[in-house]
């Protein structure tokens, strides 16, 4: 294996992890301030601490499979195509419960604020989808 082949396998490691461990410690800061608080919590304060809550274990699942994910990358075998489809929707499911935590945050203040951050935050999902069927 050449020295660039393996500077850009430990590259896609590296943005792995930092993906997957940085989000879900972001979803652990959420949980742990919903959890210090006192008194019971409204409705959007719920669902934002289970959303996070379900967002942890998907992330970590992908910090967990970055070896077998770097590996696929490499492979030549007709499933590699399924297999990355997999591997990037569990990303984007776990994205999407972090900014859905994230929206019942700003919604706790106000609900247009929430809706405002949603769809801000979705804009780039929805573009990305955009341009892809235009390219393909």
């Amino acid at each position: 294996m050449s020295a660039s082949a393996n500077a850009q396998r430990s590259t896609a490691g590296a943005l792995i992890e930092k993906h997957a461990l940085g989000s879900a410690g972001f979803c652990m800061l959420i949980v742990l301030a919903l959890t210090g608080i006192s008194g019971p919590l409204d409705t959007p304060l719920r669902f934002s601490l289970w959303f996070a809550c379900v967002g942890i274990p998907l992330f970590l699942s992908l910090y967990v499979a970055k070896e077998e994910i770097e590996a696929l990358r490499k492979c030549a075998d007709a499933k590699r195509d399924k297999a990355l489809s997999l591997v990037s929707y569990v990303s984007y499911c776990a994205l999407l419960f972090l900014g859905l935590s994230i929206t019942m945050l700003a919604a706790h203040r106000s609900p247009l604020l929430g809706l405002v951050f949603f769809l801000s935050a979705m804009s780039p999902f929805w573009l990305s989808a955009a341009l892809r069927k235009i390219t393909t």
